[in-house]
């Protein structure tokens, strides 16, 4: 009878981890990230914060948990930084999950950049990152990407 029991319980977890997985290639396939929009949030003397606000969709019925943020900055196809952030955000099943990605440039990594007669700087801006979420005992990345024109 014990080991009845044994065999159960290991093919309801053999079952799980099917159902998981299987939901998990699903989200892979289908989910997808973009950028809505880059800002500049502030410049100051001790560098300029860049805003980018990422916007996950999912359009299956399957939730996950997005876990870190990791992603690469390039300014004017000079790499100025790599950065790994931890998140713990629901994403939204079914529908469109926003994520505000904070870039801290200092200007040491842009002092290569002159300004323009009006004092300004523009600045080609490339990012590209991926989203690692967590379902179940799996993992999936997402990946996103940016480039364009950033007055500083």
């Amino acid at each position: 009878m014990r080991t009845l029991h044994c065999f159960l319980i290991f093919i309801s977890i053999m079952v799980s981890l099917s159902c998981s997985r299987s939901g998990l290639e699903k989200m892979k396939e289908e989910c997808s990230a973009g950028i809505k929009d880059v800002r500049v949030e502030r410049a100051d003397l001790f560098g300029v914060l860049i805003q980018v606000d990422v916007v996950i969709s999912n359009p299956t019925p399957n939730t996950a948990t997005i876990r870190r943020v990791d992603y690469d900055v390039y300014v004017e196809d000079k790499l100025v930084d790599t950065h790994s952030r931890d998140e713990y955000i629901e994403l939204i099943k079914g529908g469109n999950t926003p994520l505000t990605v904070p870039i801290n440039l200092s200007y040491q990594s842009i002092e290569h950049i002159r300004p323009d007669a009006t004092g300004q700087r523009t600045v080609n801006l490339r990012i590209e990152g991926s989203i690692i979420m967590s379902r179940g005992m799996g993992k999936i990345a997402i990946d996103f990407d940016f480039e364009g024109p950033v007055v500083l």
